[in-house]
């Protein structure tokens, strides 16, 4: 699938560390990590087409790690620490994709932690 080599998306299964995802970008990496069970990155999905389903919807949502992940159509926008966007709101994000590919990115995790 095209948006999987784009972002090049890597599945792996490391022996200590148990199921992991890399990705083009170290944050976006970093915080789909977070959703490490079928179950987080479920609940993940379920958000993200919710804001595709109301068109305009904003969804917040923090990691424990303190990452933020801002989803609203057409984009989501990755924030490294979530202080600083607290802090001014305004900051332009870590790393920004469309929601689509988002999607797609998030759907394929969801399956592998599956297996």
């Amino acid at each position: 699938m095209k948006i999987l080599t784009d972002y090049k998306i890597q599945l792996v299964n490391r022996i200590n560390f148990g199921k992991q995802i890399f990705t083009i970008n170290d944050d976006l990496t970093a915080c789909l990590n977070e959703f490490y069970t079928e179950g987080k990155a479920s609940d993940l999905l379920s958000f993200i087409n919710e804001a595709i389903d109301t068109n305009g919807l904003e969804i917040q949502f923090p990691t424990p790690s303190l990452y933020l992940i801002i989803i609203k159509s057409p984009n989501v926008n990755v924030y490294a620490d979530i202080g600083s966007w607290e802090s001014n709101n305004n900051i332009i994000s870590d790393y920004t994709l469309p929601i689509t590919h988002f999607k797609v990115i998030v759907e394929t995790w969801r399956d592998y932690l599956m297996q």
